[in-house]
């Protein structure tokens, strides 16, 4: 492609994706908000821009280009680059295609990607797609004394789970009870189903709560899915009890709202039920987030 028309084909990509832009600007500012289409038209965007990004990325030449160029064309070539300063020499492109790992989601902005790079000839061969595979779930006994071992622990769970081999643990934290700790394995479907059966796991004289365990991330100061305390970016908190500007601890309303819920409603128009803590195992947010987690992991 000349420079002319490289020119040309990105002023008219440009044009295009400023009218996207308008038309979201258009939904957005009506008297009656489409807040969906302007969604919608977004993750189309995003997957434009992208795309346009990636099919400017130009496949090294392969041996069999190589040897069609003449001897002059190589020694041109050859000299050009070594008469540029070491600074200046860019990367030398890896052959191999571009791997993209998509998330097992059905988002939009995913599958518009998608439909983008299956039909651009150029990015097909340039880029290979694959969802990364998916993990075992997980199951978590509750409020284990601390002076317990993982090997006793280990033991209990064979034992009463009938298991050949003991679960991988990935991690454990603080209970609910001073002193004791939840223990977090990894386990296959079949030893979930096994699980709900048992319900509670003996260890001496003493029965533990043993359920499934949803890697599910929610901030303890704005109260959103998707990260920890520690990562938030919000200097005011919000309540996760009553949805006001205070630390939820601090709360003394008797009002009960969830603030994901209710801001949702507020700026989105969505109609979610508000009359519950953000920490409802029923809130919509919630069930999303399980959802997700859930479409990550291996059932089978």
């Amino acid at each position: 492609m000349s420079t002319t028309e490289s020119i040309s084909k990105f002023s008219e990509d440009t044009c295009n994706l400023h009218e996207q832009v308008e038309k979201i600007k258009g939904f957005l500012s009506s008297k009656v908000p489409n807040v969906g289409h302007a969604l919608f038209l977004r993750d189309q965007l995003q997957a434009e821009i992208l795309a346009n990004e990636l099919i400017n990325i130009k496949p090294y030449p392969q041996p069999q280009q190589m040897k069609n160029q003449t001897s002059k064309q190589v020694q041109t070539q050859t000299s050009q680059v070594s008469n540029q300063p070491p600074s200046s020499i860019p990367a030398v492109p890896s052959p191999n295609p571009t791997i993209l790992l998509f998330p097992n989601s059905t988002s939009s902005d995913m599958i518009n990607l998608q439909t983008k790079i299956d039909s651009n000839v150029n990015l097909k061969e340039l880029i290979k797609s694959k969802s990364p595979a998916k993990r075992l779930p997980s199951l978590i006994v509750h409020n284990v004394p601390s002076s317990t071992t993982e090997e006793t622990l280990q033991e209990a769970l064979r034992d009463q789970l009938h298991l050949s081999a003991p679960l991988n643990l990935r991690f454990k934290f603080r209970g609910t009870i001073q002193d004791t700790s939840n223990w977090v394995f990894e386990a296959s479907a079949s030893i979930l189903q096994s699980t709900l059966k048992i319900q509670k796991l003996h260890i001496g004289w003493s029965m533990f709560k043993i359920k499934e365990f949803f890697h599910i991330k929610r901030c303890n100061f704005c109260h959103a899915f998707g990260h920890t305390t520690k990562d938030c970016t919000y200097q005011i908190p919000s309540c996760g009890s009553c949805a006001g500007h205070h630390a939820t601890q601090d709360c003394l309303s008797q009002t009960i709202c969830c603030v994901n819920c209710f801001e949702s409603n507020l700026f989105t128009g969505t109609l979610h039920p508000i009359t519950h803590p953000a920490w409802d195992r029923q809130c919509p947010f919630y069930q999303k987030e399980k959802q997700q987690y859930c479409s990550s992991r291996d059932y089978n």
